[in-house]
């Protein structure tokens, strides 16, 4: 599989370092790379090996014949406009997350990809993590019993080590609620499924209108509940918990062990998750490290290499439907309306 990288900044440093630790490494070639500073892709295409460095997108789309997909690792507010380009031109695309800034764009980006039969993966992490797949299993066999309520969070200061400072006068900044928001609420709605309203509590930013704090409270179909916690200025032990009738199990926060900068034990790239009783007795603990060079990246390279292979055009862990109800509830809650309670209808009339 032949990949071209749309970028040159950190995530596609990890996209390119993670390559290495892909079980389908040898079967997976850089093959060219485009980002508006070209500069900045000579130096990738060098560090990287990548055969050519392209001038401009008009350019990548009239090499897709020499190439099988593209990785689209841009700021979020380019995404919506590289990955429509692409998908009508037939090429495959694995977008970081978000996938667009609003419902109906990430919606029209699906459309798109159904219509030119070509694949659309929305890069969202979560659902990779060998523990979390491991504590999913766990959880269809029964061992908590019937899930009615999940805690999730993603505090970005705790990922990073990093404060977002924004000028007031920048209109590209999306701030935390549009990004950041994606991973918590992506276990909330792969555990509990869709969700039929949600309540917000939003802070922004002192200088700029972006959310930089947000809880969210749903009522999901089966009527279970979640709290999605997410901050770009506060910290936590970046774990979730989830109750059930015979117990609770609580994924990722140990910090202790694994506390290096966007390589923690976080519910959004979990290594360890434990299971206790309704007693509070721990009947199973599950320590799962991963040799990442940002995020266990490299498992959403095996993902998408298996896609590509057999020919699938939608991702079985990362579907449309939840991508797509991420983007639909936080679009819908990216504001600091403490009023509201806000109808998911998948963007059917309301």
């Amino acid at each position: 599989m032949r990949i071209v990288c749309i970028g040159a900044g950190r995530i596609v440093k990890w996209f390119c370092e993670d390559l290495a630790f892909s079980k389908y490494r040898d079967k997976i070639k850089l093959y060219g790379i485009y980002n508006r500073t070209k500069q900045k892709a000579e130096i990738y295409q060098e560090n990287y090996q990548f055969e050519i460095v392209y001038e401009d997108l008009t350019a990548v789309i009239a090499d897709k014949n020499n190439y099988d997909l593209v990785y689209v690792g841009t700021s979020d507010e380019t995404h919506y406009q590289i990955a429509k380009l692409l998908l009508s031109a037939q090429i495959p695309v694995f977008c970081e997350k978000p996938l667009a800034l609003s419902y109906h764009e990430a919606q029209e980006l699906y459309q798109i990809a159904q219509d030119q039969q070509v694949l659309l993966f929305d890069g969202i992490k979560t659902g990779f993590s060998p523990a979390y797949q491991a504590m999913k299993a766990d959880i269809q066999a029964g061992l908590i019993g019937k899930v009615q309520y999940l805690r999730a969070s993603h505090a970005k200061i705790s990922t990073s080590g990093q404060i977002p400072n924004p000028q007031s006068n920048d209109q590209n900044f999306a701030g935390l609620h549009l990004a950041g928001g994606v991973y918590a609420l992506f276990i909330g709605l792969d555990i509990l499924g869709p969700i039929k309203t949600t309540m917000h509590l939003n802070n922004s930013y002192p200088n700029h209108p972006a959310i930089s704090t947000s809880v969210l409270t749903n009522r999901h179909q089966n009527n279970g509940i979640s709290t999605i916690i997410a901050s770009d200025s506060l910290t936590s032990d970046l774990s979730a918990e989830i109750l059930g009738t015979k117990g609770y199990i609580k994924l990722g926060g140990n910090l202790a062990k694994y506390n290096q900068d966007y390589r923690k034990d976080s519910c959004h790239m979990a290594y360890t998750y434990q299971v206790y009783d309704t007693n509070g007795n721990i009947l199973k603990n599950v320590d799962l490290p991963l040799t990442t060079k940002g995020e266990g990246l490299f498992l959403e390279i095996d993902h998408l290499y298996e896609l590509w292979i057999n020919k699938q055009l939608a991702s079985p862990i990362v579907p449309p439907t939840i991508s797509l109800a991420i983007i639909e509830i936080l679009a819908k809650t990216n504001n600091t309306n403490d009023y509201e309670v806000v109808a998911i209808k998948g963007g059917k009339s309301e």
